[in-house]
């Protein structure tokens, strides 16, 4: 290579890196220029507890916090318990926490609202504690905002010569504001007596098609006992729930 040729190819190079360099300059000056937004944090379980303890006016146990749905909101799973009969109810909370301020500091926390979950029996800790199953955000209706699905599991209170019933059941609750139940199902019924009936059920939420309401099928197997034959019977029964837009809920339909 020729000597000009040669320093108009090191003149060319300088010039780019020295372009480098200037760009890398600023865009670290404007960084530095920018103010630093705190992150906002997710509340905790003990803040929440405290703040339900005093809208509820009894002790409640937060089990899990699930978000954040929406716009600094979060839904909290909590429990209250009554030791002296060994029982306990499932409640849902919604938690939102106000923006960052303006100097930095990071936004109260308030409860939005509770709901007690519904149970087919009253929830024993006699034989085990009460626990929550599972918890997720989805959209099941398709109105563009996420309802809290829940499944939770218990044991039922013990009966003499019978034993215990285990209930399984399922909940979608609406999370504008306080929470608010749209569907509610009774899963399973697992009995320790043979004489008893048990009801085993599985569920599947429709596809989403455009123009038609989402719709939900229960279908569940139902053993009853057959004194003749020493054994359960056993049949199966379908039901579907539909979704209706007006009341933002799911209503049995009718077949």
């Amino acid at each position: 290579m020729k000597r000009p040729a040669l320093l108009l190819m090191v003149s060319v190079m300088a010039t780019m890196l020295a372009t480098l360099l200037v760009t890398a300059g600023e865009a670290e000056a404007r960084k530095a220029r920018r103010p630093r937004v705190p992150r906002v944090l997710a509340p905790t379980r003990s803040e929440v507890a405290t703040l339900l303890a005093a809208k509820l006016g009894h002790k409640a146990t937060v089990s899990k916090l699930v978000g954040p749905a929406g716009a600094l909101r979060w839904a909290a799973l909590y429990l209250v318990r009554d030791h002296r009969r060994n029982t306990a109810r499932y409640g849902v909370a919604t938690v939102s926490r106000a923006p960052v301020t303006p100097e930095g500091a990071q936004g109260p926390i308030s409860i939005d609202g509770t709901a007690e979950l519904p149970t087919a029996a009253t929830p024993s800790e006699l034989i085990e504690p009460v626990q929550w199953g599972t918890a997720a955000l989805k959209d099941q209706d398709g109105d563009g905002k996420p309802e809290l699905f829940v499944i939770y599991g218990y044991n039922g209170p013990m009966e003499a010569a019978l034993g215990d019933i285990y209930h399984r059941e399922l909940a979608l609750l609406n999370l504008d504001g306080a929470p608010t139940l749209a569907l509610h199902l009774e899963l399973d019924e697992r009995p320790e007596a043979m004489a008893s009936r048990e009801v085993l059920s599985k569920w599947s939420f429709s596809k989403p098609v455009p123009g038609s309401p989402p719709e939900v099928t229960m279908t569940s197997t139902i053993g009853d006992y057959d004194d003749r034959a020493r054994a359960r019977k056993v049949s199966v029964v379908k039901v579907t729930y539909r979704w209706d837009a007006v009341g933002d809920r799911w209503l049995r339909v009718a077949r």
